[in-house]
């Protein structure tokens, strides 16, 4: 019945979370009164797993990692981020937080595909922190 969630599953997303960040991000946004900040938090935690769980030969990788969402975290204080990628962003937050990593990957590839010419530097450190949580 809900998302699939933890580490099984065939690794499948349903696309409807990320088909409607893009469709409709005012429908996604809204209500939120922070997306800002459940971002950051999500992202924050995800990270802080992530450095407490890796080995030392993953360590630049880690440190790449947060120097890349730096820069993400400086665009959405400066409310620089357009809707759609908000949105999108707010998809991945709950996702990471539910720990449901096929709609966290879904959502990071759609954001590849759609906002990487302008969100390239950070996105690549979103899609590494995905790829590192879902190992710890």
């Amino acid at each position: 019945m809900g998302a699939r969630k933890g580490k099984g599953g065939s690794g499948t997303a349903s696309p409807a979370p990320v088909a409607a960040a893009l469709t409709d991000p005012s429908a996604v946004l809204k209500g939120v009164e922070s997306p800002e900040g459940i971002i950051v938090a999500a992202l924050t935690t995800a990270l802080d797993a992530v450095k407490a769980g890796v080995d030392a030969s993953q360590r630049r990788m880690v440190e790449d990692t947060d120097k890349r969402l730096e820069s993400l975290f400086e665009r959405l204080a400066a409310k620089q981020l357009q809707p759609p990628v908000l949105a999108q962003l707010l998809t991945l937050a709950n996702a990471l937080n539910a720990r449901d990593f096929p709609t966290a990957n879904a959502t990071v590839m759609s954001l590849m595909t759609t906002s990487f010419d302008q969100e390239g530097k950070w996105l690549l450190g979103v899609k590494r922190l995905v790829e590192l949580y879902q190992r710890v």
